[in-house]
């Protein structure tokens, strides 16, 4: 079975591509103090999109 993602923002509006395994990891880490240097750096599994959601290309979605 294919590894799914998901596009999420952080606490500063980036939108990162997230591994659906990670949600909670994820949700944990938006939730961080941005005053928090652990908040400073996404996790490395969170691969930052780097501008507009448009430059994600997938072959296959699914809305849950």
């Amino acid at each position: 079975m294919s590894k799914e993602y998901y596009l999420s923002q952080d606490q500063s509006s980036h939108w990162y591509v997230v591994p659906l395994e990670k949600q909670k990891e994820w949700n944990e880490w938006c939730e961080l103090d941005e005053d928090d240097e652990k908040a400073w750096d996404a996790p490395e599994w969170a691969t930052s999109v780097g501008g507009c959601t448009s430059l994600v290309k997938f072959k296959e979605f699914r809305i849950s």
